[in-house]
């Protein structure tokens, strides 16, 4: 991997301009696991001229001492207690005469005592002090050193949407998809060479699958539909098919490709949810325009007051009002969320049908407000139902309400697809209705 690559957002100018100064401090460069600060270690030994410096490179390891014994010659007796001048004259008859620069990585894995004397042979010899330590751990020993005159920590970012790209492209993956894959691991290189080295398969570490699954939740919630997509892909190759399970083929309908999330529903049939027979009849309604396929998927499940008020709205929208208000009688036991948004969106649906618009925006006001609740599961019903509200404030007249509430469903893709959701359940409305 290239040292433009791993020196990235401004970390070539902080090592350059630490070794072109004068005088220096300790800088100590931090970050999550796998974030590549030993990589900015290893770029700063290339940046070195061992005939005016001499390298010291030490891992942080825990015991008194233990990072600095292979520096210090067989015989050299550690000091049971008190200071550590032998230790640091130890150290730099070995550099003779040189410049000392000091790489430790991973110092939150060593004890004070190798901070305190790393402190002194810097302090005595203006050498220099590069380090790195985890950024999500505890353990921290450099207490000692962050009132040093020039003491800097500096974060280690992550991988820019470019950088990613590049990574990929050395990989001989010049295809991958960059946003997702970007989502998925946080920028993290690590986790993205998890990623990158896959086959058929992803082996990802614990870390890698709950980073990836929050990334599809966090995508799904911003109805980020491209990035979802290629997400729900990733977590199939990882084994990770429940993060998937129910979000894909919703991801799919909102994309126009209705056929695939079908067919990935009935590969991964597992056991019966209510959740499950929702998405199918969601499915089968918006992206064929097939109610009674839908009505059929629901009864499948049992037909709890949550289903029937699904069952309800889908018969409304569709324009079958007798069916809706019979679903709706059937549904009246429901006190949950789910209930109390799919009633008040059958009542909607009924009074527009009914051209009682007035009736419709309160239903659907109350809709909205439970809704907004739903968004872990259901983020693309908000827009819908506010693409719903639009309508009806414009066939009240009320210009400037409709115009206000369109506005946020214009700016989003994701938004958009859900507000035009019902397009093919319009048509079947006209059908129904012209009979």
């Amino acid at each position: 991997m290239s040292s433009h690559l791993i020196a990235r957002a401004g970390l070539t100018e902080v090592i350059t301009g630490e070794l072109a100064a004068d005088r220096h401090g300790p800088v100590v460069f931090a970050g999550e696991a796998g974030s590549g600060r030993s990589t900015v270690l290893a770029a700063i030994a290339d940046m070195i001229d061992d005939r005016a410096d001499a390298l010291l490179r030490l891992r942080g390891a825990p015991g008194r001492l233990t990072a600095l014994r292979e520096h210090l010659p067989r015989d050299f007796r550690l000091p049971k207690a008190g200071g550590f001048g032998s230790v640091t004259d130890a150290l730099l008859a070995a550099v003779a005469g040189r410049r000392p620069v000091v790489l430790v990585d991973d110092v939150h894995l060593a004890d004070h005592a190798t901070v305190e004397v790393l402190r002194s042979v810097q302090v005595r010899t203006n050498g220099l002090l590069f380090m790195t330590m985890r950024s999500d751990v505890g353990a921290d020993p450099l207490d000692c050193l962050r009132y040093e005159p020039g003491f800097r920590r500096v974060e280690v970012p992550p991988f820019t949407a470019a950088e990613v790209a590049e990574m990929a492209a050395a990989a001989g993956r010049g295809t991958a998809p960059v946003e997702a894959l970007r989502a998925a691991t946080g920028g993290n290189p690590l986790l993205l060479r998890q990623h990158l080295a896959a086959g058929a398969r992803i082996d990802l570490d614990a870390r890698g699958r709950e980073r990836l699954r929050t990334a599809i939740s966090r995508a799904w919630r911003d109805l980020s539909l491209n990035v979802l997509d290629e997400l729900c892909r990733l977590a199939l190759l990882a084994g990770e098919d429940e993060a998937a399970e129910l979000v894909w083929p919703q991801t799919l309908l909102l994309r126009g490709q209705a056929q695939q999330a079908v067919a990935h529903l009935d590969r991964t049939e597992s056991t019966s949810s209510d959740a499950r027979s929702l998405v199918r009849a969601i499915v089968l309604a918006f992206g064929f325009g097939d109610v009674p396929g839908a009505d059929a998927a629901l009864r499948a499940r049992g037909l709890s007051p949550r289903l029937n008020a699904v069952r309800a709205w889908l018969f409304a929208v569709s324009g079958r009002l007798d069916q809706a208000r019979t679903a709706l009688g059937e549904a009246t036991a429901g006190t949950d969320r789910t209930s109390a948004v799919f009633t008040n969106a059958a009542l909607a649906a009924i009074a527009l049908a009914e051209d009682r618009p007035a009736v419709a925006v309160s239903a659907l006001r109350r809709a909205l407000i439970g809704a907004e609740g739903l968004s872990e599961e259901l983020p693309w019903l908000p827009p819908h139902l506010s693409a719903a509200l639009v309508d009806s404030l414009l066939l009240l007249g009320r210009v400037g309400e409709a115009t206000t509430t369109a506005a946020g469903l214009g700016e989003h893709p994701g938004q958009r697809a859900a507000a035009a959701l019902g397009s093919r359940l319009q048509m079947d409305f006209q059908q129904v209705n012209s009979r």
